[in-house]
């Protein structure tokens, strides 16, 4: 979201005189369609692989990376926690500008849960231990582009629970579960939590999927061939 007129301009300004337009997704073809009248091309965003094997423990049952603003949901998160009180939550998130009162709240009510453990703002890549130990990765967005979040998650073996599924990548690709609703989403993260092999097979799946679809290397490609045509 572009809140500034001035960015606003800048960004149309750039995308009418712009050779090429990646898109990251088709709704986000779609939109780019609708709004602007204008097409563009799809390309993954290049995934950044982990530099070591994973030989963490998995001492994360599941794990939650947003900024803290209203259409993240936070308190979705806090909620399925009061609802899988025998699981361990962790979330990771600052304050996005607007929102500082919303952050406020979030990190008092999540002082009242045992099982929740809340981080507040990380670095992004001090985030990336965190996945190399989750079990599962949680989000309760209402709207989204392509979560980077999804990416670094996959690429470590960790299946996404989310509402939403970009191009239903989630779902067609086995990568984790799309609940309708909260109380499906505290069942499927309970369900997998308890079925080790399940959880297990979505995640190789997930990292098999986004080593051929997302590496930095096939990305690379893509562009230049692209760009020479």
């Amino acid at each position: 979201m572009i809140n500034l007129w001035r960015d606003r301009k800048l960004y149309e300004y750039g995308l009418r005189r712009a050779d090429i337009i990646a898109a990251q997704s088709d709704y986000q073809k779609g939109l780019l369609k609708n709004h602007y009248g204008l097409q563009s091309v799809f390309i993954n965003m290049a995934v950044e692989l982990p530099e070591v094997e994973n030989t963490c423990e998995r001492d994360i049952d599941i794990l939650w990376v947003n900024n803290i603003r209203d259409c993240k949901r936070p308190f979705m998160a806090l909620q399925l926690a009061e609802m899988l009180p025998n699981h361990r939550l962790v979330m990771i998130g600052g304050a996005a500008r607007g929102f500082e009162t919303l952050f406020k709240k979030i990190e008092e009510y999540a002082k009242r849960l045992s099982n929740i453990e809340f981080m507040g703002a990380i670095p992004y890549h001090n985030v990336n231990q965190y996945f190399s130990r989750a079990k599962l990765f949680l989000n309760t967005s209402d709207i989204e582009g392509f979560p980077n979040s999804f990416l670094q998650a996959w690429i470590r073996d960790v299946p996404v629970v989310s509402f939403f599924d970009p191009d239903d990548l989630i779902a067609t690709r086995q990568l984790g579960t799309v609940p309708k609703d909260l109380e499906v989403m505290a069942s499927d993260l309970k369900r997998l939590l308890m079925d080790d092999k399940t959880r297990q097979t979505m995640a190789a799946k997930a990292q098999e999927y986004v080593l051929e679809n997302y590496s930095p290397i096939n990305i690379a490609r893509h562009y230049e061939s692209l760009l020479k045509s």
